[in-house]
């Protein structure tokens, strides 16, 4: 008979689990080119890492389900399931009414690209506008931007339309006052931070600024701005590493055409 030890079922679990790894991050590398090439292999580690962790915590342990998650991270954005824009469309991951987890992953598939077919537009033109609009206004933008969300959806109106019409003012409200939570406890305390934080939430997503994907595009800023005791300068180096991302998605861009 043949008899497997527990460390040889350890040893075969991790062996697993790194296989599983390697066929996901060719699976995104195969489906999203653009997405990954704005990073280098470790953080695309690092994002695959979190993605796997943040897919179990929420009862997802298969290959498929795990695999289906990660890809709605790409599309929908870090922490898409805590952004009050897409309530509606995640609602399915939570709905014990639906016993298949497969079909749950299903149905969050057919409503995320509907959502995003409408919003994105043709080749994603209308995100594309909506970024240069950003990186256009971002040199010039006041130090005593309002962060009071009525006005800040008014922002997002004017740079992302599209998206804009999408929701619902009381939903775009709700959005703003959590990315304004999120940038408070990540530190951000000039009101023009605040406001540029949950603009770029609004674009890349609610969680963009603990996604490895994008803030490995800003190699090191992220460290400087924990490090930055003075308020100005870590608005400051936000509007620089927003600057930063944008041209390099645009290069990115130019270059997969």
């Amino acid at each position: 008979m043949l008899i497997i030890r527990k460390e040889q079922l350890q040893h075969l679990a991790i062996y697993e689990k790194i296989s599983f790894k390697m066929r996901l991050k060719t699976h995104l590398k195969e489906f999203f080119p653009l997405q990954i090439s704005l990073a280098n292999d470790g953080a695309l580690d690092q994002f695959i890492e979190s993605g796997i962790e943040e897919a179990q915590s929420l009862g997802f342990d298969t290959e498929a389900t795990v695999q289906s998650y990660t890809d709605h991270l790409i599309l929908l954005g870090s922490h898409f399931c805590q952004n009050p824009l897409y309530t509606e469309i995640s609602a399915p991951l939570f709905d014990s009414e639906i016993e298949d987890l497969i079909q749950r992953h299903d149905i969050l598939y057919d409503r995320a690209w509907e959502y995003l077919d409408r919003t994105r537009g043709p080749d994603a033109g209308n995100l594309l506008r909506a970024s240069a609009k950003l990186l256009k206004v971002l040199p010039r933008r006041s130090e005593t931007t309002s962060t009071n969300p009525s006005d800040l959806v008014e922002t997002l109106k004017a740079i992302y339309p599209e998206k804009y019409a999408a929701h619902t003012r009381d939903t775009l409200v709700s959005f703003c006052i959590e990315s304004l939570r999120r940038a408070q406890l990540d530190k951000f305390e000039q009101p023009a931070a605040q406001a540029l934080y949950v603009i770029l939430a609004f674009l890349a997503g609610i969680g963009f600024y603990h996604d490895p994907l994008i803030m490995n595009t800003v190699s090191g800023q992220t460290a400087v701005l924990s490090e930055q005791a003075d308020a100005s300068e870590q608005s400051r180096f936000l509007t620089e590493s927003a600057e930063l991302y944008l041209d390099r998605l645009f290069e990115a861009i130019r270059l997969s055409t």
